[in-house]
């Protein structure tokens, strides 16, 4: 498993953009992220059901990622992984439940590919491709005034065979078929 991931750094590469682009975009999917500035780079710190249950049967997710730009590439050096929910989970699990134990496999399996996952979506922000990753904008739409219809409501709500609910302007029950007025 590689601790480091490494690519060119585009021609108009902004790694305070980049950061919070990346931060945003986690934040996004649930995750306490926490970036600070570092002599010539940034270390953003990704973490996600780090309390509680998840944390002890091996579910948390974390892990430090350190980018600074050096020789025209950016290097992204990755440290901090949480394992230790995972271990737990896997010796409780062997020694008393098989619950903790898979929970704690597929902590494991979850934990070893997201650093790989947090490069990729890294080097996707900095060429540009943030469309994908981008939070949709909700924006209020106000509800529009409905026609006004001159249409009576039928005499009845109910059907008197089986007492289902009518649709206006049926002739026939949708509950049993009889016919309607």
């Amino acid at each position: 498993m590689s601790n480091t991931t490494m690519f060119p750094a585009p021609q108009n590469f902004n790694l305070q953009e980049t950061v919070a682009k990346i931060t945003q975009m986690y934040q996004a999917k649930g995750f306490t992220v926490n970036a600070m500035p570092m002599n010539a780079g940034a270390s953003i710190d990704f973490r996600k059901d780090d309390s509680g249950i998840k944390k002890y049967v091996g579910l948390a997710l974390g892990v430090k990622a350190n980018i600074i730009v050096q020789g025209g590439n950016v290097i992204v050096n990755y440290t901090d992984a949480e394992w230790t929910g995972k271990i737990i989970g896997l010796a409780v699990g062997w020694i008393f439940c098989l619950v903790p134990f898979i929970c704690a496999i597929i902590g494991c399996v979850n934990q070893s590919g997201f650093p790989k996952s947090i490069g990729n979506d890294i080097q996707m922000v900095a060429n540009g491709a943030t469309q994908a990753y981008a939070p949709a904008q909700q924006q209020y739409v106000a509800p529009q005034p409905q026609p006004q219809t001159n249409q009576m409501a039928p005499p009845q709500a109910f059907c008197a065979q089986c007492g289902a609910g009518l649709i206006e302007n049926a002739q026939f029950c949708k509950g049993c078929g009889a016919k309607i007025g």
